[in-house]
């Protein structure tokens, strides 16, 4: 709870966990024990994406040491920075002037826009780069006070925005390689194929892919083994656009390989389960955080390339039971002056087009809006 000079506010909701589309209802509380000049009463609303990481790179700079020019190899770092408003909207609740001792209730609504994406904060190094990223929600209650070197009164309360997941479905996909040994010598082709159960699982379930694949083995090549994984495609962007990448497996299960000319197809086709485990990260696909995820079926094929085939899916958080937010005890002899309910209107957020986007959003429909991006890129 905010708090100057005894005097305090509160933002109170029935729960902090919501869903793109959700409408909230609040209140402002304002508890008034030493009586204060208020120029405005504020509620501000805001949906953020941030990025950073830092790269450690190394040059050759050359330096006079006892009258000698001498080489050496300098490790310095470059920062790079994102940040993105989904939207920021400060809406004043009241203009009260002269506030005096007492409690005051000011209740407000808005309507969480839809194609946002979900909470969601990530770190860790790549290489030599360290990472760090987060999208986040919160509102925020501010009294302003006249004066100077007068402290507002404010309390701020972050929210959780968990995506929806999308209507359940099979996956399927297939495809004919052609498999060549050292890049130019034709072995033959190896058919490929995979179905999966559905394309949505939770990250805290410790699900099962339940997978079957069909293949045949056209070529004159022994396959050594087959492979299911999940892999994880991480997309960072500066507010200039600079992309980072990482690509990572993150669930892997193996399996016997094929003779050549052996087949597993119709009643021979393969069972190939993989376990997720728990602690995933959910999907998050905004403007300047991508992170999404796709199951891949593989065959090794040594020395050539290997025959596989992917299909997106989606990684998402539980939905939470409903709760109910609790405050602070109300103080004793609690008896607000309830104001007029405020409806804050936020802008209303259309998904971004993929065919718009980069190489990423051939496996991903993005679900943030391509807004104009704000913030800064410090290199140094």
């Amino acid at each position: 709870m905010g708090n100057t000079g005894g005097n305090s506010c509160f933002v109170q909701l029935p729960q902090i966990c919501f869903s793109p589309g959700d409408c909230v209802s609040g209140t402002l509380h304002v508890c008034i024990n030493t009586p204060v000049m208020v120029t405005e009463i504020q509620l501000k609303i805001t949906g953020r994406e941030r990025t950073h990481w830092r790269e450690r790179r190394h040059r050759t700079e050359t330096r006079e040491v006892d009258g000698e020019r001498r080489e050496e190899r300098v490790e310095y770092h470059v920062d790079h920075f994102g940040r993105n408003d989904f939207f920021k909207i400060w809406i004043p609740l009241h203009r009260p002037g002269q506030m005096f001792t007492g409690q005051y209730s000011f209740p407000f609504t808005f309507q969480f826009p839809n194609g946002i994406p979900g909470s969601f904060q990530m770190q860790g190094f790549h290489f030599d780069t360290h990472f760090d990223c987060s999208c986040f929600y919160k509102v925020k209650g501010v009294c302003q006070v006249q004066g100077l070197f007068k402290s507002n009164i404010k309390h701020t309360q972050y929210l959780q925005i968990i995506e929806r997941p999308p209507p359940i479905v099979g996956h399927f996909a297939d495809d004919l390689v052609q498999v060549n040994v050292c890049c130019c010598f034709n072995r033959g082709q190896f058919y490929i194929s995979m179905r999966s159960d559905k394309n949505s699982y939770c990250t805290d379930a410790g699900e099962v892919v339940q997978v079957i694949a069909e293949m045949d083995n056209q070529t004159t090549k022994d396959i050594g083994s087959t492979h299911v994984e999940l892999w994880q495609r991480l997309v960072l962007r500066t507010s200039s656009g600079l992309p980072f990448h990482q690509e990572r497996v993150v669930a892997r299960s193996g399996f016997p390989g094929l003779l050549a000319g052996e087949s597993h197809r119709g009643e021979n086709a393969r069972h190939m389960p993989l376990n997720l485990g728990v602690g995933l990260m959910p999907q998050c696909l905004g403007r300047l955080i991508q992170c999404g995820y796709y199951l891949r079926i593989s065959a090794s094929v040594a020395c050539a390339n290997d025959p596989d085939v992917k299909v997106p899916i989606c990684i998402y958080s539980p939905q939470p039971a409903p709760q109910a937010w609790h405050a602070p005890p109300v103080p004793a002899g609690w008896a607000p002056q309830v104001m007029p309910v405020v409806d804050v209107g936020l802008p209303q957020v259309v998904p971004a087009n993929a065919a718009n986007q980069d190489e990423f959003y051939g496996l991903f429909q993005p679900s943030a809006p391509p807004l104009e991006i704000q913030g800064r890129e410090v290199v140094g």
